[in-house]
């Protein structure tokens, strides 16, 4: 089979260069020839490609053993490529240790060795390689050999201090020492808070700290628990005890402020509770409750120091009202002074309709009010009127008794037109009339307050621009509402 042709160079060699498939391959060069050489043609030249590998070993579930226990490996060996199962020679080493030889056999096989020496070994498996399969390396696998007379540990609790503050900060070192021998222990240690695990720390140069703030306030028994190694056996710590202290709470002040010191029966009042810290700059957090004597109205969470509740539950009759803030981690629990607040039977009710009026200058609105008897009233209810504006009158009309058992009576507010008179012209002091021509004369008039100007005319505060020669009717709000009209040319300001 023709792989490809390559020219001669100009030392008679041609080179060429392709990817065989696996396998054994005879490869010969055939030279064409030329008019003044002849053909020829090469040996056979053989030509093994091997076939890539991958080797795996592992050792099973279990990955701790006693020394001198034998100890079986999985060897695997497959091709890359291809369905050939691979046979040959695989080497086990632990390190750089040779352990020995395993044969594989239609791509696996087994090791087991009794060898391996007391620690954390990694080991791996080498297949050598044979005519048709490439050599390959595996990954190495960890086993750890303990051992079989593990060196007795005695392991001690230190703890940076034996009364702190519930939350605070707390070191604790486990130091753990070999019965015999030089050799310093390796592994992990796990601290307890009785039996609640507060975490773990691995042993450096015999020694584990682990810093915690998870001790509550109340008394505490700390362990230290060290797992052992491979040549070390485990051992418990003696319990230290530790207490932990309530952190000191800030006191604090509560003040309860209602918004009305009477109110009728079935009104609304709203409750403010103000809660401040005797020191510091934190605003106290949590909830509020609020009494009437010791009857709870309701609760309410602080805001910004503030807790608020409004209520409808009040009874007749004057009422004591506290209010108790429930502390919290960092603030103590406070009581305001007592404040009171009536709560009185209406004897009527009164609505006006109405509720709100708008009286324009020189003119009257009026509002209906309804008298609604309580618990059998039938006594006379004097109506009066008080702050209203300057120049406004109240009065009341005739009661009327109504079928339903209610009485009305209408109020009438007014109000008094502002009038002044335009005597004269601000820069010339002239009396107005006479600035008008002769045939005419400005009539003072009064007017609700109110500006017109016709066009092209323009009014400016109360300056008022005419054309000369022209005539046109202008009305001119002045400042406290008086109004002229008038025929002016000219330009002219008026006081």
């Amino acid at each position: 089979m023709l792989v490809g042709t390559s020219s001669l160079d100009t030392a008679g060699i041609a080179t060429y260069s392709t990817v065989l498939p696996s396998g054994v391959h005879s490869v010969s060069a055939m030279y064409a020839g030329t008019i003044a050489f002849g053909q020829s043609t090469s040996q056979n030249l053989q030509q093994i490609v091997l076939t890539p590998t991958t080797t795996t070993i592992t050792a099973g579930s279990v990955t701790n053993w006693t020394q001198g226990i034998s100890l079986g490996f999985s060897i695997q060996v497959l091709p890359v490529s291809g369905t050939n199962a691979v046979s040959g020679l695989v080497d086990v080493y632990v390190g750089s240790t040779h352990l020995g030889t395993a044969t594989i056999m239609s791509g696996s096989g087994v090791f087991n060795t009794s060898a391996l020496p007391v620690g954390l070994d990694q080991v791996t498996a080498a297949f050598e390689g044979n005519t048709l399969f490439a050599s390959s390396t595996s990954s190495p696998v960890a086993v750890t050999i303990d051992s079989a007379n593990p060196v007795a540990t005695t392991t001690t609790l230190t703890p940076s201090a034996t009364a702190i503050s519930a939350g605070g900060s707390i070191n604790l070192v486990a130091t753990v020492s070999p019965a015999s021998g030089t050799t310093t222990p390796s592994g992990t240690v796990t601290f307890f808070d009785g039996g609640a695990q507060l975490g773990t720390a691995s042993l450096s140069n015999g020694s584990a700290s682990l810093t915690t703030h998870a001790l509550a306030a109340g008394s505490h028994q700390l362990i230290a628990s060290y797992s052992g190694g491979s040549n070390f056996s485990g051992s418990t710590s003696a319990a230290v005890v530790v207490t932990a202290a309530a952190a000191t709470p800030v006191s604090t002040t509560t003040v309860l402020t209602p918004s009305s010191a009477q109110v009728a029966q079935g009104s609304t009042v709203t409750l403010s509770a103000t809660v401040t810290p005797a020191s510091g700059s934190t605003t106290p957090t949590g909830t509020v409750n609020f009494y009437t004597g010791t009857t709870l109205l309701g609760s309410a969470q602080l805001s910004n120091g503030v807790a608020v509740l409004s209520t409808t539950a009040l009874p007749v009759g004057t009422d004591s009202l506290t209010a108790q803030y429930g502390g919290s981690s960092s603030f103590a629990v406070s009581t305001s002074a007592a404040a009171s607040v009536t709560v009185v039977v209406p004897d009527f009710t009164m609505v006006a309709s109405p509720s709100a009026i708008t009286v324009k200058r020189g003119s009257t609105a009026v509002s209906k009010i309804t008298i609604n008897p309580e618990n059998g009233f039938s006594q006379t209810v004097t109506f009066t009127c008080s702050g209203l504006p300057s120049g406004s009158v109240c009065s009341f009309g005739t009661p009327v008794q109504n079928a339903d058992g209610t009485s009305s009576v209408s109020l009438s507010i007014s109000t008094a037109a502002t009038t002044a008179a335009l005597d004269s012209d601000k820069r010339s002091g002239a009396p107005l009339l006479a600035l008008l021509p002769s045939e005419q004369h400005a009539e003072v008039k009064q007017f609700p307050c109110e500006i017109s100007v016709p066009v092209p005319y323009e009014v400016t505060d109360i300056v008022i621009a005419v054309p000369m020669a022209r005539r046109a009717e202008v009305i001119i709000k002045m400042v406290c509402g008086q109004v002229f009209a008038g025929y002016i040319p000219g330009t002219h300001e008026f006081i």
